[in-house]
């Protein structure tokens, strides 16, 4: 009986592995039909417009010539490790890391709609980009800033005061004439 017992948790544990890796479930169609979907998805949900155009833009110039065909249940961090590598390439590593992030977003929504067990971009290395210091000049060699410039006093009705006045002369003057 003992024996049996250790098969099955023999087979159990190979069996979730086998899951983990991603060989069960799923769905065959490729990473490129996901974005498609997500972007639609994104557009039903109401987001902006501007934000719709930059993530299909990023898709269809970085992400889709690369991974677009792979298929879904193929896909792995490694995958996305070396796509990241390739494009640091030509981009900096903050456009690599929103790479990233549309891509981690697929991916998430992917696994909501059972398209895929695990989302492998938790597990993929993006780049993180380095803070930049910020360097103040000491006083010294701070550049100057120019004297603040006199505004006329406006009133209400968008005149300034000199424009009401009836003559140039000192309100004495015209008292007199």
């Amino acid at each position: 009986p003992g024996a049996g017992k250790r098969e099955a948790s023999k087979q159990l544990a190979k069996l979730v592995a086998e899951v983990e890796r991603g060989e069960h479930g799923g769905t065959k169609t490729t990473f490129g039909v996901l974005l498609d979907e997500w972007t639609a998805h994104g557009e039903r949900m109401g987001r902006s417009p501007k934000t719709l155009h930059e993530y299909r833009r990023k898709i269809d110039k970085q992400i889709r010539p690369v991974l677009g065909a792979k298929a879904l249940d193929k896909l792995t961090a490694h995958d996305l490790d070396r796509f990241y590598a390739a494009q640091l390439a030509v981009l900096g590593e903050r456009s690599v890391l929103h790479l990233h992030r549309i891509i981690g977003a697929a991916l998430r929504q992917g696994r909501k709609w059972g398209w895929v067990i695990t989302n492998v971009a938790e597990d993929a290395t993006p780049p993180s980009p380095h803070k930049t210091e910020l360097s103040v000049p000491s006083p010294e060699r701070a550049p100057r800033r120019p004297a603040p410039r006199r505004h006329s006093t406006r009133r209400p009705n968008g005149h300034s005061d000199s424009s009401t006045r009836q003559s140039s002369s000192p309100p004495a003057a015209r008292q007199q004439s």
